[in-house]
């Protein structure tokens, strides 16, 4: 409170750090951002269930897709981090174990 709110940049890596403390035990092993899309990573212990992935590439055909390699590859309107921090929460979200 001394030194005013924080900034916006201080909020959005709070986001990030929360979204990395919810992938790990999900068995997610990275997430690369470029071109308008984001790219997902599973370990083989993935705690994430296939039917939820193909729930969403199904459901969401324009916007989801796996890839040969088990990569599962979702399109951006932006790379706005912004954007791109909300959808990967959303991800987390829809996908995340009970």
């Amino acid at each position: 409170d001394r030194y005013g709110p924080p900034p916006e940049e201080i909020h959005n890596l709070l986001r990030v750090i929360t979204i990395r403390l919810f992938i790990r035990p999900l068995g997610i092993t990275s997430i690369k951002i470029g071109n308008n899309r984001l790219v997902y990573t599973f370990d083989n212990t993935t705690k994430i269930l296939p039917e939820k992935i193909v729930g969403l590439v199904t459901q969401m055909p324009d916007k989801y897709k796996i890839t040969p390699d088990i990569k599962l590859i979702c399109k951006l309107d932006d790379n706005d981090w912004r954007n791109v921090i909300k959808e990967v929460e959303d991800f987390i979200y829809m996908t995340g174990t009970d």
